[in-house]
């Protein structure tokens, strides 16, 4: 999924906090590019700004998903000329495989400034011209904060949404043992009156008697069920 805007209080203080952790992890870096010597050049670029690259090139939408479905990347560098991939396909694309937050910036030749604009409100994240890369440094450092900050309040969000769910299971197995146990009641009821009836007949009060143990034990698991916490029932 291509990194949208983020609505939340304190980000910047976020994004310094762990600036210095996240230069310390390798940065993944996927180039959209047709040209083998451009994806070079711009892998030695990164390098040359001190940071530790593991980068792969595709050219194609089919190489695009592939990539995207075998490693979690934390930057994508698209140029935007390319014969077999449109950058708006190659958004469509990490949108749909992206298994994380990853950042798109586009590095190319010369772009019409309504062309830029329409990338950026489909989600590119910034631009940079192939031959003027001094602000690739200062990109990306900004987008690797920007990324991590995404993946971090993501995981908060599947958390919260994780407790829910056990909240949710929790109150129906709950409800369940409750119910449960009120037709083991029934039952037990029913025993007492067989045996209080059938007295004289040895071979059913004997069958009853095993019933009566059984509803026991069954009686035993529910009352147990409802003295656990919520969170453990699932």
């Amino acid at each position: 999924m291509v990194a949208g805007n983020i609505q939340a209080n304190g980000f910047q203080s976020f994004v310094g906090e762990h600036m210095d952790k996240l230069m310390e992890k390798i940065l993944n870096v996927l180039i959209i590019d047709d040209s083998s010597d451009d994806a070079f050049a711009l892998q030695r670029a990164v390098k040359k700004e001190g940071f530790e690259v593991y980068s792969q090139r595709v050219e194609s939408a089919e190489q695009l998903q592939s990539a995207l479905q075998h490693h979690v990347w934390d930057i994508i560098l698209c140029d935007v000329r390319m014969p077999e991939l449109s950058v708006h396909d190659a958004i469509e694309t990490i949108d749909k495989f992206s298994p994380t937050p990853v950042s798109v910036v586009i590095i190319s030749g010369m772009v019409e400034i309504d062309e830029i604009s329409r990338f950026i409100r489909g989600g590119v994240r910034d631009f940079i011209r192939k031959d003027d890369l001094s602000k690739l440094g200062d990109v990306l450092r900004r987008e690797i904060g920007y990324v991590e900050a995404r993946r971090e309040q993501d995981s908060e969000d599947a958390r919260f949404i994780e407790a829910q769910k056990m909240e949710a299971v929790g109150t129906l197995a709950g409800g369940v043992a409750h119910n449960f146990n009120n037709i083991l009641t029934a039952l037990m009821g029913m025993q007492w009156k067989l045996k209080s009836e059938y007295a004289d007949h040895a071979k059913l009060v004997e069958r009853v008697d095993k019933m009566d143990v059984l509803c026991e034990h069954a009686s035993q698991l529910v009352k147990q069920l409802l003295a656990r916490p919520i969170h453990s029932m699932t």
